[in-house]
């Protein structure tokens, strides 16, 4: 939602467009109607928004990268003493770097609803690490010397989308189309979440550790209903307790 409005604030759209709450809320019907169904559905959807996402940014990476940077290409990108950071803020990045990780398991749990998931849920695991692995790496490369190796130690955690506003600077003909790519893939970020955690739920009802209710199968597409509808549910208590 806060990313989607500052895209719309950037567009110049009108304000009931810029406001977080409103995409919110339409991102949890978008999760509600894409994960209800099938899996398959939401985890097409899923694939390919994300895929589209990736290659967005990996282009504005290599535009930077290409460019040089503020103060052109160098391997202090990877000195935390380049940078000037002191241990407790490696550690403290060490633990940022590993939740950023966080997910890439999840493929597991949908081992029940793949046709072969004895071959491909591992397939799915590894895969995701090893892209992820070089990805991150293009990425927090590209950034840091879009800042500046010294400066990007201020200027990053100053900025809401690490990446993304270094369009402006780069490639200005790409800022709109990053920020709107960074805004949707929040949304799917939550999809991609919400197809792990209602699974979990899914099994926890059938293995009677949560209300049985949770493990009941939609008639058609045999994937859980009780289960996606707790999520979305719970997720808006979430919200409105934060912002309390």
């Amino acid at each position: 939602g806060a990313f989607m409005g500052l895209f719309m604030t950037h567009i110049n759209a009108p304000d009931f467009l810029r406001q977080w709450w409103l995409w919110f809320i339409v991102g949890l019907v978008g999760w509600f109607l894409i994960g209800y169904h099938d899996v398959k559905v939401s985890t097409r959807v899923f694939l390919v928004f994300t895929s589209i996402g990736v290659a967005a940014l990996l282009v504005l990476a290599f535009v930077v990268i290409a460019k040089g940077g503020a103060h052109g290409n160098t391997l202090n990108a990877f000195s935390p003493g380049a940078a000037g950071v002191s241990w407790p803020k490696i550690f403290g990045g060490v633990a940022f770097g590993f939740l950023s990780f966080t997910g890439f398991e999840t493929a597991a749990s949908l081992a029940e609803e793949a046709h072969r998931p004895r071959r491909d849920i591992p397939r799915a695991v590894i895969g995701a690490v090893l892209f992820g692995a070089v990805f991150y790496v293009i990425v927090t490369y590209a950034t840091s010397i879009g800042y500046g190796v010294r400066e990007a130690t201020t200027a990053w955690p100053a900025s809401a989308s690490g990446l993304a506003p270094l369009a402006s600077k780069y490639a200005s003909y790409m800022t709109d189309i990053v920020l709107f790519v960074v805004a949707v893939d929040a949304f799917l970020c939550g999809l991609g979440v919400g197809n792990a955690v209602t699974r979990m739920i899914f099994a926890m009802g059938r293995d009677r550790d949560l209300p049985s209710m949770f493990a009941r199968t939609h008639p058609k597409d045999k994937s859980p209903y009780i289960a996606p509808i707790a999520y979305v549910v719970v997720s808006v208590v979430f919200v409105v307790v934060l912002i309390i």
